[in-house]
């Protein structure tokens, strides 16, 4: 555990911290709980697949990581090359303060060591970690955040089964909404969200701007549905579908879940974007999309989940036009479909 001392006007640790944590829920509710634990945090939201671009900014801006004395780095599902290009830049940096990283992705697991500060363990979500963490180091529980780090486990893990499972789905609504309609772009809406629900959510005490949210985000996601063409990829029990980022889960897990359906792999093509994402039923035995995101993707696969992963294609960009991009988009979902089928022959029509 790292040393820390109380600043005796808000009770809360002291020092300044710069957590660089993911853009999405979990990522968020990570944050909020360290505002929750210390005085001064600074907090950055990325992408997965911009991290080390980002990393290397940084590194370029002279002092940037040592005006802070500690760096969390949360739900970020870090890979090898990533730990090499962050730490290679602490040492030329020269820099004297504690890193503390906390995830729960299985892809992450190599950096598991608590001597170091280095946490990994799947099965829960990022912030339920932060939390625990932060809860032995204060000797307090932070109690008033157990309700809203429930709802983020739940829907971070997909618990479908879960009681929670209904209102955990409303709050990333809230999330996503907030950090997507925000004027200035996602990551003033991130801290938006971080602000706005800096002391947790408690489902009882929702505002009627929040119920309206949700309504208004419930009723765009029905629409999006009933218009939703789902492709299925010849020969295969593979799905291709093509809607917005923010409606990737559920849009997924609603086709997975038909019984009527023999699908149990759904991928998705942002049509605005160069990213897609891929989502596997429970009935796979042994599925693993990273790992086969890993030999037929030239950047790889992200996030970190078994049944749950995002790739981007290469020589597609966010403004690419569409007429150029489909021919991109079609050859490589083509190269994936076959490498799971050849890995699951299950998957074959």
């Amino acid at each position: 555990m790292i040393k820390v001392s109380i600043n005796p006007e808000d009770r809360k640790f002291a020092g300044k911290v710069f957590n660089l944590t993911h853009q999405d829920l979990d990522g968020a509710a990570c944050s909020i709980v360290l505002k929750n634990a210390f005085s001064s945090v600074v907090v950055e939201p990325i992408q997965y697949y911009n991290m080390n671009k980002r990393l290397q900014e940084m590194s370029e801006t002279v002092g940037f990581f040592n005006q802070y004395d500690y760096i969390f780095l949360t739900d970020l599902n870090l890979e090898a090359h990533h730990c090499k290009t962050f730490f290679t830049m602490l040492q030329v940096s020269n820099y004297q303060g504690e890193v503390i990283i906390i995830d729960h992705h299985e892809d992450s697991g190599f950096l598991h060591d608590p001597e170091k500060n280095f946490f990994i363990q799947p099965g829960i979500c990022a912030a339920m970690l932060v939390k625990e963490y932060v809860s032995k180091l204060a000797n307090y529980s932070f109690d008033y955040l157990d309700e809203f780090i429930n709802l983020v486990n739940a829907h971070d893990l997909w618990k479908d089964e879960s009681k929670l499972f209904v209102k955990a789905k409303k709050l990333n609504m809230l999330y996503t909404f907030i950090v997507d309609e925000h004027q200035k772009g996602a990551k003033h809406g991130f801290n938006s969200f971080m602000q706005i629900y800096h002391k947790g959510i408690k489902f009882n005490n929702l505002s009627q701007n929040d119920m309206t949210i949700i309504k208004a985000s419930e009723m765009d996601m029905d629409r999006e549905w009933n218009e939703l063409n789902v492709d299925l990829i010849p020969g295969t029990k593979i799905a291709m579908i093509g809607v917005s980022k923010k409606y990737t889960n559920e849009m997924c897990h609603r086709i997975l879940d038909d019984v009527n359906n023999d699908i149990h792999v759904v991928i998705n093509y942002n049509p605005r974007g160069s990213a897609a994402s891929i989502r596997a039923s429970k009935n796979i035995a042994g599925m693993n999309l990273p790992a086969v995101l890993n030999t037929v993707m030239p950047h790889g696969g992200s996030g970190g989940h078994k049944l749950a992963a995002g790739f981007t294609f290469p020589k597609v960009k966010f403004n690419t036009p569409w007429e150029e991009k489909w021919p991109i988009v079609q050859t490589w979902i083509d190269k994936l479909a076959k490498a799971l089928v050849h890995v699951y022959p299950e998957l074959k029509a």
